[in-house]
């Protein structure tokens, strides 16, 4: 479904009663995500952005270690996601009138990984994009400014091969993960030719180094996301339903200052 018509269908789901996981990106700015997050809210259903490499095992251990001090203070991340283009001709990605470009498609999971790190949305943003002739952006870079100084940088590209890793840099170390969406025990399992579901540990000062790498669990991010919310639907946990709501809230926020940073050609702030 092109992302133009997240928000309607999620909104006529919600009033029809029925709960929703919905592909990201959620929706095309932060107004239209409000209006969805408030049909579920007076349908009492529940609404979730669907990033299955949220629920991997592989970002949960990631969390953990974030959160048990394993690099210190994180200071700055760097996130990538990149792909070729498959069958570029009428291709959804590439329509304006239809959300397309790399920021909504593939940004979209470098900006939530971002965001799941951070904690909150950047106070200002700078993105510089490279246009095609459809009037979509084919690739983008830009630099996210948080209120404490930290930074984190994102890139993503419809046009490149297929890369797709975060660089976590921390006061005592660095971490490293490639965020799938699916991982599995044999390269040939998985379309990535090689085995992402290892987290790269980098401590010590420049003199004395410890490297580490901790191989997690495997399996398909699809299938933990759909029971995560299938459990967050039987729970009604309200802290774990609003804790994902401002998440999704301010990558719309974010979103949108990106690309009209991108069209405007200079630093923007982010309204959340």
């Amino acid at each position: 479904m092109p992302n133009t018509l997240h928000a309607q269908w999620a909104i006529r789901a919600a009033q029809a009663g029925k709960h929703v996981l919905c592909e990201k990106p959620l929706a095309l700015g932060l107004n239209e995500a409000k209006s969805m997050f408030d049909a579920a809210r007076q349908n009492k259903v529940l609404l979730r952005e669907a990033f299955p490499y949220e629920f991997q095992p592989q970002t949960v251990a990631m969390q953990e270690l974030l959160h048990g001090g394993a690099i210190g203070t994180v200071r700055s991340v760097q996130a990538c996601f990149g792909f070729t283009l498959p069958n570029p001709v009428g291709n959804i990605r590439l329509n304006p009138e239809l959300g397309g470009g790399s920021l909504l498609d593939a940004g979209c999971y470098a900006l939530s990984l971002i965001r799941l790190v951070m904690g909150c949305a950047p106070v200002s943003v700078v993105t510089d994009a490279t246009w095609v002739d459809s009037g979509v952006d084919i690739s983008a870079m830009a630099t996210l400014y948080y209120a404490d100084g930290c930074r984190a940088q994102l890139s993503c590209a419809m046009d490149t091969a297929y890369h797709r890793r975060a660089t976590i840099a921390g006061s005592a170390g660095t971490l490293e993960t490639e965020y799938a969406n699916h991982t599995s025990a044999q390269v040939g399992d998985n379309p990535y030719g090689y085995l992402p579901s290892q987290l790269r540990l980098r401590r010590g000062t420049a003199n004395s180094i410890a490297f580490e790498s901790l191989t997690c669990d495997v399996g398909s991010g699809f299938r933990f996301a759909a029971e995560a919310f299938a459990q967050a639907v039987a729970t009604q946990d309200q802290a774990a339903i609003e804790h994902a709501a401002e998440a999704s809230l301010d990558n719309a926020a974010t979103l949108e200052a990106l690309a009209r940073s991108a069209r405007l050609g200079q630093r923007v702030a982010v309204e959340v």
